[in-house]
């Protein structure tokens, strides 16, 4: 598994950037300033400029997109925190199986 990793490590992370890149791109379309701030109802203020959506269920599909991108990463990284720690945990293992097994010479 390790060396499989290391051997696709850049397409993962191009992958990652691409997922990020294309999830954010509603911003960057539906972005305004310089404009009468005082009765927007779909707009969400990223405090250099807001993004203004047409409808209310464009605004919530936006909102479910950046919610599960950020999910998927958040998970990605649980995932890769308990491999860490499975690996540690078997090398702790392996360690004190050495120890056992010199000692006991």
């Amino acid at each position: 598994v390790k060396t499989q990793i290391q051997i696709h490590l850049s397409s993962l992370v191009f992958l990652l950037l691409v997922v990020s890149l294309t999830s954010s791109i509603n911003t960057a379309l539906f972005a305004i300033a310089g404009k009468n701030f005082t009765d927007l109802q779909h707009a969400i203020n990223l405090g250099y400029c807001l993004s203004l959506y047409p409808d209310q269920l464009s605004l919530q599909v936006v909102g479910f997109m950046a919610f599960s991108r950020d999910l998927a990463f958040v998970a990605l990284m649980a995932f890769a925190s308990a491999y860490i720690l499975w690996l540690l945990k078997r090398h702790e293992k392996q360690v004190k199986d050495l120890r056992k097994s010199s000692s006991a010479e």
